[in-house]
């Protein structure tokens, strides 16, 4: 029967019907769409995790920074001694030898900290260093032209030096046990150059291994110990004089960056192994590993994006399957369409005893085009998609043929409910006799039974949040309630309003509704296929819904981190100043200053005090009530009103301060939960200048900047601020911790945003199953005179209102559960100040402008479809 022409011409019969094709088509496009995709996105979130750790890292640490100790008189016993110059030339030689293909040429060092002297005053410590190129990455400001060293404009001024003044390198004696000890060894040099503060100037990453040299230690700023100045020296004047200065300890170090920062996981793995043979190579010759530290992170960084990606795989599954699924019940749903379409065939076969089983075959080999079309698209799409849109655009060489894989599983799939459905819808067709049983099942509300089944899985399922990995750290992962519990609950309560949807029409149709005739149409239409229209609306409503809740989650648990990271350093940008400056006008009306006067005791219990402008404070600081427990009104009025709000363990009432064994006038205290820009677990005071007086002296000048931090760094440099260190709130937390987070959400966003491909192809199933009835009801209404424009209006409420219930029903379900789950967002629960949702106010747009369009394009085909017929050709097709 197989060989029969009904069998053999069935791959060149859906041409015939172009719609029924493109139905098939874009159910196969869905379908494999998230299958294929899967892979891909895997392999994405797993380079993107690579590619951020080296962004977020020094350029130097992504590669290879090794440095190690000179001043060695013998590097082992039984080898002559060695010269620190002879021993820096070695060491250049050696890792030359020893760098793995992937890593740039090194940039060699040699740095120490001892004394300083100019003009006849000892000017304390300095760092002195040599480096390779360093004359490209400084801003000269005079000299440059001859050997000696660079000072900092900053210090120079303090010292009173300009170039050709003469400067003394201190060195220090040194204590040898059984021998006499080493006098001190000193070296004169001439100042070649004055450069502008490297804290003035934007971060150039040349400098990111050594910036404690110039910027101090974390917090040094607060502190009464001075930062000691950066002097360059070129090589040739270090080499052959401030080398043999005695100081205290000298170091010599070499950095390698990466070739490609954009280096994919499987050569950075061959680069990771290049790079720890290296460091044990360096390590056995007693020549480079005095002292030795070796920091090449990408041994860790390799194994920890495979955590990421262990961390991802459980939700991807599950949002892939729950796309899959969806995709096959719209090809089930095209298979039926294609049974109605070719119900007279279909009957013609059957009455010559052709069965369910061969029919469905026949069904098979129809479809058998369109979805092999619809698959290659999914899968195409997918690789476009996840390459364009995704994580990142590198993959992976093993994505390509498991995601081709999985779209061919998708496709096998595919084919079988086209064969099964169609087999069995031609049953009614055939003289096959079925038992005929009266099931109620249908008729009762099954799909609270998953919304249940979602409301358990939130009190079975773990809340964990991080996922850990021995030596590699820690990623925070999405809780599994955060995510199967929502899917479940969205699906059952947008099938639960499809039930009261039809059932609302149905009733509707007992009413005679508008008396306008337009409207009158269609709501008779919409009572009729009351249950399509419902189901067209729940197919609308389920990936808006997850879309608008995947994209609030993204959204709010970044907004959420700013908060956190903003809380902790008091604003957007902190810049602490080497000496008080105005505000310069580019960053008028949104910077605050402050002065922070550390290591006051405030009632007996050492406080940071932070000396602020009440009426420019919290409007630029991160100020939020509910960590505080006090309105940024009520705070700032106690403040102006010469009182103090201080974090707890302070005390409410009069207090007591004490300042470096002076005394103060007492405040009176107001104490809160919490303030901002606590640091070392010592509590935060807020005071205005007036109350403080004399106290804002001794404090270290602050300002505290709302904006982004890449514009405000830049509008430092330009007005030329006496810069000793910016924080960034943005920088406090790398992303990396959080990328299965952030990942996952993206993931659901876009599939649901791509599934609403369902919509269209819903819409196209709905108008060509309606279309004959639409052709003879339209014509049978132009012979009575109504109006292609009354008309053209029915269609737009019959075909508008299922997708305008959808995109309600949709909005308003993912809302209702954020506001249910918010709480989860917060994958940093010890931080203040909570949860931040972050409403997507673009991608609703977005959502509702592709709804809208969607809409104007079926209304227009249907029209136009309809409007072609005439009541002759009308009659032929009842005939």
């Amino acid at each position: 029967m197989l060989r029969l022409a009904p069998w053999i011409r069935a791959p060149l019969l859906l041409f015939a019907r172009p719609g029924v094709a493109f139905a098939l088509l874009a159910a196969a496009f869905v379908a494999s769409l998230p299958a294929a995709a899967a892979p891909l996105f895997l392999a994405s979130a797993r380079n993107a995790a690579l590619s951020n750790q080296i962004a977020q890292s020094c350029r130097w640490s992504s590669g290879a920074h090794v440095t190690a100790s000179l001043a060695v008189t013998s590097v082992q016993a039984g080898q002559p001694p060695i010269s620190d110059p002879e021993l820096v030339a070695y060491r250049k030689a050696k890792l030359a030898q020893l760098a793995p293909a992937g890593l740039t040429a090194p940039v060699h060092s040699v740095w120490m900290t001892t004394g300083g002297a100019g003009n006849g005053k000892d000017l304390g410590p300095v760092n002195y260093m040599t480096r390779d190129g360093f004359a490209e990455h400084v801003k000269l400001q005079s000299g440059g032209t001859g050997p000696g060293v660079w000072l900092p404009d900053r210090f120079a001024n303090q010292a009173g030096l300009k170039v050709g003044d003469q400067f003394t390198i201190v060195g220090y004696s040194r204590a040898v046990i059984g021998a006499p000890a080493e006098a001190a060894r000193n070296a004169v040099l001439p100042v070649a150059a004055i450069y502008t503060d490297l804290r003035q100037t934007p971060f150039d990453p040349y400098w990111c291994a050594h910036r404690v040299l110039y910027e101090g230690e974390p917090g040094q700023e607060f502190t009464n110990r001075p930062i000691a100045p950066l002097v360059l020296i070129d090589e040739p004047t270090f080499m052959s004089g401030a080398i043999n200065v005695s100081a205290p300890q000298m170091r010599n170090d070499a950095d390698f960056a990466l070739v490609d920062p954009k280096i994919d996981v499987t050569s950075a793995a061959r680069l990771a192994a290049g790079v720890d043979r290296m460091r044990q190579e360096l390590q056995r010759d007693p020549r480079t590993n005095a002292s030795l530290t070796f920091i090449g992170y990408m041994p860790q960084y390799v194994p920890r994006t495979d955590l990421v990606r262990r961390s991802l795989v459980p939700p991807v599954l599950a949002i892939t399957s729950a796309g899959v699924s969806v995709g096959l019940l719209v090809v089930a749903a095209a298979a039926l369409f294609w049974v109605q379409r070719r119900r007279r065939e279909l009957t013609v076969l059957a009455a010559h005893g052709v069965g369910p089983v061969p029919l469905g075959v026949k069904a098979l080999l129809e479809a058998l085009p369109a979805l092999v079309v619809g698959a290659a698209a999914g899968w195409w799409a997918a690789f476009v998609l996840v390459r364009g849109v995704g994580p990142s655009s590198v993959l992976t060489a093993d994505a390509r043929p498991r995601s081709m894989l999985a779209a061919a599983a998708a496709l096998a799939a595919a084919l079988a409910v086209v064969a099964v459905a169609a087999g069995m819808r031609s049953r009614s067709l055939t003289d096959v006799v079925t038992r005929h049983r009266r099931v109620r099942l249908f008729a009762l509300p099954w799909e609270l039974t998953l919304v249940a089944a979602g409301v358990a899985a939130w009190f079975r399922l773990d809340d964990s949040t991080e996922a850990t990995s021995d030596g590699f750290g820690a990623v925070a992962q999405v809780p599994g309630r955060l995510l199967i519990v929502p899917i479940l609950v969205i699906i059952g309560l947008a099938a639960f309003g499809g039930r009261l949807g039809t059932r609302w029409l149905r009733r509707r149709a007992l009413h005679p509704g508008s008396r306008r005739p337009a409207l009158f149409l269609a709501g008779r239409r919409l009572s009729r296929e009351a249950a399509i229209a419902a189901m067209l609306a729940g197919a609308t409503a389920v990936p808006i819904a997850f879309a608008a809740y995947g994209a609030t989650v993204n959204g709010s648990v970044r907004a959420t981190l700013q908060a956190e990271a903003g809380f902790m350093i008091g604003a957007d940008v902190v810049v602490t100043l080497a000496e008080p400056a105005a505000v310069p006008p580019s960053l008028a009306g949104r910077t605050t200053e402050v002065s922070r006067v550390g290591s006051v005791l405030v009632g007996g219990i050492q406080t940071d005090i932070l000396v602020i402008d009440p009426a420019t404070f919290t409007r630029d600081a991160a100020w939020d009530d509910r960590p505080i427990g006090l309105s940024d009104d009520d705070a700032m009025r106690i403040v102006r009103d010469g009182g103090a709000v201080g974090a707890r363990p302070l005390k409410t009432g009069d207090q007591k301060i004490t300042y470096i064994g002076r005394e103060y006038p007492s405040v009176p205290v107001t104490a809160v939960d919490g303030l901002m820009a606590s640091q070392g677990s010592y509590p935060t005071m807020l005071m205005s200048r007036e109350t403080a007086g004399d106290l804002v002296q001794r404090g270290t000048p602050q300002l505290w900047i709302r904006g982004d931090a890449a514009e405000i760094r830049q509008q430092l440099t330009d007005a030329g601020l006496p810069v000793s260190r910016i924080s960034v709130a943005r920088e406090l937390y790398g992303d990396t911790v959080f990328e299965a987070v952030t990942y996952t959400f993206d993931y659901l966003a876009a599939l649901s945003l791509l599934t609403g491909l369902i919509t269209a192809v819903g819409l196209l199933l709905y108008l060509e199953s309606r279309a004959p009835a639409h052709r003879r009801g339209y014509a049978l209404l132009r012979r009575m005179r109504f109006r292609p424009g009354s008309h053209r209006t029915a269609l737009a409420v019959e075909l508008s209102a299922p997708l305008a219930a959808g995109l309600v029903g949709g909005t308003a379900l993912a809302f209702a559960i954020v506001a249910v789950v918010s709480d989860e967002f917060e994958i940093n629960t010890t931080l203040p100040p909570g949860t931040v949702v972050a409403i997507p106010y673009p991608v609703l747009a977005v959502t509702a402008a592709a709804v809208a369009v969607i809409a104007l394009l079926a209304i227009g085909y249907a029209q136009r479809r309809v409007g072609r017929a005439t009541p002759a050709e009308v009659l032929r097709e009842v005939a």
